[in-house]
């Protein structure tokens, strides 16, 4: 099964492009895509100066982990904070030491972000971005009725015909990243559109919704809402230090085109949206 906008790199790790190119029916002009482009990317700049550095990240989270380590320690002791003291004044002072870096590098990339996030430049960017954004959504015929969906995406390996994902990053466990798109039936097909291609699969073409019971790591939460609030904290998703996002089961929507299997994968909130639109009610397992 070939995923959608998934990226093969079985014979190159240089490929960057998504499979699915026989299924768009719609892009945006060169024009416009070449001003999404440089809206996109003065944002992300923004974006990135407002968050807090690689090298300060690399001191904030190991000393905020010992000093909640030693903090725990501390209170799960059977002796007092005084006899603890006196057992071992260095890990107390360490600990302590940690905990002060820690809160002072949270409270100082706070304050940057909040600096940079007031600036008018960063206020210009982001109605720059959406104008862009509004013009290449009227180009590409995406109705007001759309639903907003995420969708799961990454690069992949075909090994003796099984396929694997690989590691979003060096550094994190995470296999997909979770990218938003517009979703909406018209002429007979369900379209998914980004800003930049609409994409339709005939509803003929759709076979089934397949649940998989395997946590996945993903990263990237683009609902307004945090994941572990309501209404998606019944879903029990769990995050680590480094950004990724776990989910305890994941769905893919299966279609055969030209003889061929291709799944559009996604998480399970996700799923009143996809049954909607395809009509498919039941889930096979």
């Amino acid at each position: 099964m070939r995923p959608l906008w998934g990226v093969d790199i079985s014979r190159t790790k240089k490929n960057d492009h998504p499979d699915g190119d026989m299924f768009i029916v719609a892009s945006t002009s060169a024009a416009k895509a070449a001003e999404m482009d440089k809206a996109t990317e003065q944002a992300e700049g923004l974006n990135k100066k407002a968050d807090m550095p690689l090298w300060m990240k690399v001191i904030y989270y190991p000393c905020g982990i010992f000093a909640l380590i030693v903090l725990l320690g501390i209170l799960r002791a059977d002796v007092t904070f005084e006899e603890g003291y006196r057992n071992a004044p260095a890990l107390h002072w360490i600990g302590g030491a940690c905990g002060v870096i820690a809160v002072a590098l949270f409270i100082y990339s706070k304050l940057k972000k909040s600096k940079v996030e007031k600036s008018i430049e960063y206020v210009e960017a982001g109605i720059r971005l959406g104008a862009a954004a509004e013009e290449a959504t009227k180009e590409l015929g995406i109705p007001a009725s759309a639903e907003d969906v995420d969708v799961l995406i990454g690069k992949y390996k075909l090994k003796d015909g099984k396929l694997k994902f690989c590691a979003v990053a060096p550094i994190s466990g995470a296999t997909f990243m979770n990218f938003s798109c517009s979703a909406f039936v018209e002429d007979g097909a369900l379209c998914l559109a980004d800003l930049s291609h609409k994409y339709a699969i005939p509803l003929s073409e759709l076979t089934c919704i397949r649940k998989v019971k395997k946590r996945v790591a993903f990263r990237g939460w683009n609902k307004s809402v945090p994941f572990n609030e309501p209404p998606y904290k019944e879903f029990k998703f769990a995050a680590n230090q480094y950004g990724d996002i776990f989910s305890k089961t994941h769905y893919i929507l299966e279609f055969r085109h030209s003889g061929e299997t291709w799944g559009i994968y996604f998480l399970p909130h996700e799923l009143p949206a996809f049954s909607k639109l395809t009509g498919i009610a039941t889930v096979t397992e």
